[in-house]
């Protein structure tokens, strides 16, 4: 009589509740998944962002030390030398961050070139 009881509650009972809940456990292993997903995309970007900046910064850096100092303040520092030494900033900058990074940067800003350009002015201006 027990195990014949035991039957029916599993059967009427705990055979509803479980496929009724499975739905349910599905969907919040998929958003835990996506979430995380999303937080590890979130850092990689993040580190991409990061490598980029050190890029700018280290190009900016390396252009004024090998071709700003000895220019600027001398009859040599024109607009021609300003935009050229801009140009090599922005060329060392894109060598040294590499396909992978220039596209994390991309991902997040929409226009690498905008964002470049920016960053280099943001980095000569701080450099000063």
């Amino acid at each position: 009589m027990n195990q014949e009881m035991l039957d029916m509650v599993v059967t009427s009972i705990v055979v509803p509740v479980l496929v009724a809940l499975v739905p349910f456990l599905v969907s919040m292993i998929k958003a835990g998944t996506d979430y995380i997903r999303q937080r590890n995309k979130d850092k990689r970007l993040e580190k991409y962002i990061n490598i980029a900046e050190d890029a700018v910064q280290t190009a900016v850096i390396a252009v004024y030390q090998t071709y700003v100092s000895r220019l600027k303040g001398t009859d040599g520092w024109s607009p021609e030398v300003q935009k050229k030494a801009f140009e090599e900033a922005r060329r060392k900058a894109i060598a040294i961050m590499g396909k992978a990074v220039r596209d994390g940067v991309f991902e997040v800003y929409d226009d690498f070139d905008a964002w470049l350009d920016n960053k280099i002015e943001v980095n000569v201006y701080n450099n000063l």
